[in-house]
């Protein structure tokens, strides 16, 4: 039986697609976009308009909601789907949108289950510190659109241990603080 080898190099593929005509390129791509639900996502994402850019972050929210599912908490791939919507766009605002998803969903999760583990807590902080970094830099006139649900997560986070309210609350103070909003 032959096996038929596949490219084990970006340059080796693209010398295989070079010969390829547009109509081939097309039926290829529509095959990839066939064959997962993460290339139609992809794909979608990537060729977004503006007007295009909830529909285009929805599909990734939903991961990540489904990542805080009671019976099968899956931080790693609520990460995962952050990632591959930033590889797949550059929209700052999708990107606020899904990592402050992952924060309501990470808090909203620990206010119904209570207590986690620090690794939990670890997790959803990494993710807080990059949305603050983030809206302190190249997305801070972002922040009015989603204020209104930092300042609840502040509010749930609230006595909640391992540091996380405090942490949650300095973090949103800092911003708050240094957009002049306090």
């Amino acid at each position: 039986m032959t096996t038929r080898r596949q490219p084990s190099r970006w340059s080796d593929l693209k010398k295989r697609l070079a010969p390829l005509g547009r109509s081939e390129l097309v039926a290829l791509i529509k095959a990839m976009y066939d064959a997962s639900a993460d290339n139609r996502d992809f794909l979608q994402t990537r060729l977004a308009t503006d007007a295009d850019d909830e529909s285009s972050v929805e599909p990734y929210r939903r991961r990540i909601l489904a990542a805080f599912d009671a019976e099968h908490l899956n931080l790693r791939e609520g990460r995962r789907a952050i990632r591959e919507f930033r590889k797949a766009s550059s929209s700052l605002p999708g990107t606020v949108e899904l990592l402050l998803t992952y924060i309501e969903a990470g808090t909203d999760f620990t206010c119904l289950f209570g207590d986690m583990d620090a690794p939990f807590y670890d997790s959803v902080l990494s993710v807080l510190e990059e949305l603050t970094s983030l809206l302190l830099s190249d997305a801070r006139d972002l922040y009015p659109r989603f204020r209104p649900r930092l300042l609840k997560v502040r509010e749930q986070s609230d006595g909640i241990g391992w540091g996380y309210g405090d942490t949650v609350e300095d973090c949103v103070g800092e911003i708050e603080d240094r957009l002049g909003l306090t």
